[in-house]
């Protein structure tokens, strides 16, 4: 979903549209809630695994940790991704919505 978004603002520049304040900074903030949003994720899973994980020889703890992490990581940009583009297609006549709509 991440590719509809970025063929979106190519689209949008390669128009050379203006947009409004509203439709720029929708624009502009989407890959930075996703990225935060990937790193809560990873942060909170790697961490809740380490610790559960006491017991294990630290080797497979580090794998669990990391595989469990990049898991919850990807899950929530993905979420994080989903909502944006439905945010943008209950806007009712944006270019953004028309946009994102010819896809």
């Amino acid at each position: 979903m991440a590719e509809a978004l970025f063929e979106l603002e190519e689209i949008l520049i390669s128009r050379k549209e203006s947009l409004t304040s509203e439709e720029a900074k929708l624009l502009n903030s989407w890959k930075q809630n996703a990225v935060r949003d990937f790193g809560i994720g990873a942060t909170g899973a790697s961490i809740a695994t380490w610790l559960v994980t006491r017991r294990l020889n630290n080797l497979v703890r580090m794998n669990l940790t990391a595989g469990v992490g990049f898991y919850y990581g990807i899950r929530r940009f993905s979420k994080c991704v989903d909502s944006e583009i439905e945010q943008i297609l209950s806007q009712h006549g944006t270019r953004l919505q028309t946009g994102l709509a010819e896809m």
